[in-house]
């Protein structure tokens, strides 16, 4: 039955090809353009998810109070890590670890000898061995627990190992050197890192290498060291930021006590602006949602164009539907035909748009400078057949139930006009929806567009050519220091 249903919904598409071609385009590119917000979202929302205990991960952010309100840092003290140990010996897992930009790498021939290879490296940690216990990021070679667990010791990726000694095969065992001083023994080689990670890791030396894991210093925040804790499944994370006010009050001068520490999970990393990441960046949840509202939006404006035009070609239809309804269809049997006529367009309309997102996902990913792919995975098969159910059934029940709905002897005297066919209202409402949504959008466009223009051409009151920027250490005594400084003049 049901191929025969398909088999004749072919026909009437064939016979009416004018007709076909603008629904199966104007669907499709809809339906492109839902794919890409899909795959966008689905890429900022998959961020570091691929952990383990990714539900009981947390990292360990500062909380500054001050006259004007709370200030937020993602750093922390040095000797933070050793002391939650210490005080808190029910946590699973305490790791430090300590990102330097624009690090200076030197391969080596061996432990002495230099060669001529050195590299710019920004992404460059240091990190305890506990890291790699807390996240998991496969190795290729070495062990996780040990690789980062003595002085001069280094984890690369493949991808740099690559870089620095043709094959990464090779790595294992060699040496770099970094801050033109301190030579390190490459004891890990790390998979190359999924895009979908917050810790753009390239080269990881042992916390031991750089002389910081002795640090007593508890006043000094260092925005690029994070501290990660793992929780015991019966601890939540209010019952821990309770006890991080008696830690501080505990190991801070009282003057500094105002230096609060509190949790941040790792499922909202990526997410809160307040602290970022070491991207450099993150992707607001209102963000996620109005995505999700656009392709919406689009979608339903596509629907509604196929539902506008399958209605006007109700009369041109209406003799076959009164040769069905003489012949015995039932009314049930008629709309699940012009459902299937709808189901094939909509299939045929999916295809093209997953032809028309890989085509212009390379100009997305260079506009947003992200590195999204097609999975072809369970969940993009589950969202495009989910896609082709909700738009076949949009798009075709209303006027499947129209046509469906002729009068068979009206029908065959060619007496039917479009007015008799019902709908002109409905019509008339979804063409206004239809130009609404679509003049928001581009009032929206034109607003950002604008915007945009405006961060980046409006003057700034000075000769933006004519200023060098210094970098300043980024620890709080340091900050102190300089705002005093400041003051003082």
């Amino acid at each position: 039955m049901f191929k025969n249903y398909f088999k004749t919904a072919q026909r009437n598409l064939s016979r009416n090809k004018s007709y076909a071609a603008i629904n199966i385009i104007g669907l499709a590119a809809g339906i492109a353009v839902c794919l890409l917000i899909f795959l966008l979202i689905q890429f900022e929302t998959s961020f570091d998810n691929f952990h383990n205990n990714k539900d009981r991960i947390y990292r360990v952010v500062s909380a500054f109070k001050t006259p004007d309100g709370i200030n937020y840092s993602r750093g922390n003290a040095f000797p933070i890590a050793q002391g939650l140990r210490i005080d808190y010996p029910q946590l699973e897992n305490v790791a430090r670890i300590f990102m330097r930009d624009d690090m200076q790498i030197t391969v080596m021939n061996d432990k002495e000898n230099v060669t001529e290879k050195k590299f710019k490296e920004n992404g460059f940690f240091i990190a305890e061995p506990q890291f790699f216990e807390i996240f998991n990021f496969p190795l290729l070679a070495g062990n996780a627990k040990t690789a980062l667990a003595e002085p001069n010791a280094a984890v690369l990726t493949q991808q740099t190992a690559e870089k620095y000694f043709s094959d990464w095969h090779n790595a294992m065992g060699k040496y770099i050197k970094y801050d033109n001083q301190k030579v390190c023994k490459v004891t890990g080689i790390l998979k190359n890192l999924p895009a979908n990670t917050d810790f753009p890791l390239q080269v990881v030396v042992s916390f031991k290498t750089s002389g910081n894991d002795t640090s007593s210093d508890w006043v000094s925040t260092n925005g690029d060291l994070n501290t990660f804790v793992v929780l015991p499944k019966n601890m939540v994370m209010q019952q821990f930021n309770t006890n991080l006010q008696t830690f501080v009050k505990k190991h801070k001068p009282a003057e500094y006590v105002s230096q609060g520490y509190i949790l941040q999970p790792l499922n909202e990393m990526h997410y809160d602006s307040r602290f970022g990441t070491y991207n450099k960046g993150t992707f607001s949840k209102e963000l996620v949602t109005a995505l999700s509202l656009v392709g919406l939006f689009l979608l339903i404006i596509a629907c509604v164009n196929f539902v506008n035009l399958a209605t006007a070609q109700a009369v041109n239809r209406s003799k076959e539907v009164g040769v069905r309804k003489v012949l015995g269809s039932s009314k049930k049997q008629l709309v699940i035909q012009f459902l299937s006529e709808t189901f094939l367009i909509t299939f045929f309309a999916v295809i093209i748009a997953i032809a028309i997102a890989s085509l212009t996902l390379p100009m997305l990913n260079n506009f947003l400078e992200t590195s999204i792919k097609i999975p072809f995975d369970l969940s993009l098969v589950v969202f495009l057949l989910t896609l082709i159910v909700v738009v076949t059934f949009l798009s075709g029940f209303y006027p499947a139930m129209v046509l469906a709905g002729f009068n068979p002897v009206t029908a065959l005297k060619s007496k039917f006009t479009s007015k008799m066919a019902g709908g002109l209202s409905l019509r008339r409402v979804l063409v206004i929806l239809q130009f609404t949504i679509a003049q928001a959008l581009i009032i929206g466009t034109l607003i950002n567009v604008s915007q945009m223009n405006f961060f980046k051409n409006s003057s700034m009151g000075f000769d933006k050519e004519a200023i060098v920027t210094v970098p300043i250490p980024n620890d709080s005594v340091s900050q102190l220091k300089i705002g005093l400084h400041y003051h003082s003049e």
